[in-house]
């Protein structure tokens, strides 16, 4: 089992949430100890919230910004640590950094080195002791570390009526709140998903293309081109016909995304959107797209080149003697 943050020690203890909300479980562990980390994991993975103590200080890296202080922590502002990697997902106000979780929206104080050794998967860290996140009730699981003695001083807490299941990290039953995938294990994930997606979009989208341009297949094929020839002029065909469509395409959703931001229709969507569209990102989604139609390409081609050139012209159909 993988530790929800690398800077937690061994003898963490961790508990699934059965109801209680992020304030009940923060204000019950609340100075159990006088040396203690607790902290919530939410169920996208990527966001937590935590009280800051002096192993996690010493842990998460600090690019820009600051930590919480102990008057946000004490009065409990609506502030945030975030990834410097998602920094493009924050809006800009003022000169501050501001960044959307369940409708609500959290100051950034600070921007985090972003290396899995620090922070583990989480990309997004707020504080527990947030006004926003009190009565906030869905969160996957929680974790409460002051050394060997975490499991005992957590279970003492809760026992007031609270009925939840409590395990010491490491322990076969303990696996169970491991399900908060990597964030290297779940980019690959997607960026194969996306592939595969893609390549069956473009597979279609060439087959409907191709049987449009039989009949000048078979033209071409009469005059004496060859495959290869031909190839060439399909590929030259489908990379401006890309060109046109992706650019198109790229237009429409700047549009979309700047109408979404000027109007504010949804705040999540915003910041799950970004605020702006990177030029690396759009020529590597280019490249993709246009390499994946030009393998397909030939064989489609080469295909095609092996029918009868007869039905081809005569619109793919055979007449009757």
């Amino acid at each position: 089992m993988k530790k929800v943050m690398p800077f937690l020690s061994d003898d963490y203890a961790v508990m699934n949430n059965n109801g209680l909300s992020v304030g009940q479980f923060y204000e019950t562990t609340k100075n159990l100890t006088d040396d203690y980390i607790v902290g919530v994991c939410f169920p996208d993975g990527y966001s937590q919230a935590l009280h800051m103590e002096k192993a996690a200080k010493e842990s998460i890296i600090i690019k820009e910004g600051r930590y919480f202080t102990e008057e946000e922590i004490e009065l409990g502002e609506n502030v945030a640590l975030i990834s410097e990697r998602k920094k493009n997902f924050c809006r800009e106000e003022d000169g501050n950094y501001y960044f959307t979780f369940r409708g609500t929206r959290f100051k950034v104080v600070g921007f985090f080195k972003a290396t899995d050794s620090g922070t583990g998967s989480a990309s997004r860290i707020f504080n527990i002791s947030a006004n926003a996140l009190k009565n906030y009730s869905e969160w996957q699981y929680g974790y409460f570390d002051c050394g060997e003695t975490s499991v005992e001083a957590l279970s003492k807490a809760l026992l007031n009526g609270i009925d939840t299941d409590i395990h010491k990290y490491g322990t076969k039953e303990a696996d169970v709140f491991n399900g908060v995938i990597s964030n290297i294990e779940f980019m690959l994930l997607l960026f194969f998903t996306v592939i595969v997606l893609v390549t069956i979009n473009i597979f279609s989208a060439l087959n409907t293309w191709i049987d449009g341009k039989r009949k000048e297949l078979a033209v071409r094929k009469l005059s004496g081109a060859t495959a290869k020839d031909v190839s060439k002029k399909m590929c030259a065909d489908y990379f401006a016909v890309s060109c046109i469509a992706f650019w198109i395409g790229l237009c429409v959703f700047y549009i979309f995304m700047t109408l979404l931001r000027s109007f504010n229709f949804s705040e999540s969507l915003s910041a799950m959107l970004g605020n702006t569209v990177m030029l690396r990102d759009v020529i590597t989604a280019f490249v993709c797209i246009t390499l994946i139609g030009c393998l397909i390409l030939p064989g489609y081609i080469r295909r095609e080149n092996k029918r009868d050139i007869l039905p081809a012209i005569k619109g793919r159909f055979y007449l009757n003697d």
